[in-house]
């Protein structure tokens, strides 16, 4: 058992006075959080290891709800990076979970600075980038790092899959906000109508997972009519 005792406590409790504990004790056990209150409510065990954080703050770890981390490296750019599978504008079936590498330093900046779960996502080069995870900053196996391994379907619409266009030579890519909604609405139409009876397609699959509401679609925009489009899409296909 380990006692954080005398620290000034942010819980981020809603309740009115909860919020902020002054010289309050956490106990520990086994790695888990046990109990968080004030000295006269919390009594340490016999035996408890006890760090005096006098003066110290102490608060729930920060969230990043987008970063790129682990996939778009430190100190490295451009082709580099795994960030945009580029080979097709629509990529519902690749993961960010198997691009992350724990070696990254943006992990060990991350954690000093206060964040402890991030979503990792795929880059916006696509108009369906992949699916995104939430993982811990700390972990020495993408194993030991992940929380949920498919949290959510990175989209883009915009500047960023139209800019992919030009440097993808066989034209794959739309030129324009039209093309990049019509694409959108034929993979999700397709993602519709989708059995199992001729075996799995795991780019389909995993679409029909975002109209099924399993988990939500996240979308990068560049102006605020690429909002509405994807409303309309919205309103269409039912995802959330």
């Amino acid at each position: 058992m380990l006692a954080l005792k005398g620290g000034n406590i942010l819980t981020l409790a809603c309740d009115e006075g909860l919020g902020q504990i002054t010289g309050g004790v956490i106990l520990i056990n086994e790695g888990v959080i046990c109990r968080v209150g004030d000295a006269d409510n919390v009594k340490i065990p016999p035996g408890t290891d006890i760090v005096d954080v006098t003066d110290r703050w102490i608060l729930p770890g920060f969230t990043d709800p987008h970063t790129h981390l682990g996939i778009v490296e430190k100190g490295v750019q451009g082709e580099i990076t795994d960030a945009n599978e580029v080979t097709s504008p629509v990529t519902p079936q690749v993961r960010a979970i198997d691009a992350i590498n724990p070696a990254d330093e943006e992990f060990n900046d991350a954690l000093k600075a206060g964040y402890t779960p991030v979503l990792c996502t795929p880059g916006s080069g696509n108009i369906v980038g992949g699916q995104s995870a939430v993982i811990k900053t700390r972990g020495s196996a993408v194993e030991d790092m992940v929380i949920d391994p498919a949290a959510g379907m990175k989209m883009a619409l915009g500047g960023n899959p139209k800019r992919a266009a030009d440097s993808n030579p066989h034209g794959k890519h739309p030129m324009t906000r039209m093309g990049i909604a019509a694409i959108l609405r034929q993979a999700l139409t397709d993602a519709q109508q989708y059995g199992h009876e001729d075996g799995r397609h795991l780019r389909l699959e995993a679409l029909a997972r975002v109209i099924d509401r399993e988990f939500p679609a996240r979308i990068h925009v560049g102006r605020s009519d690429d909002i509405f489009t994807i409303f309309r899409l919205a309103d269409e296909f039912g995802f959330d």
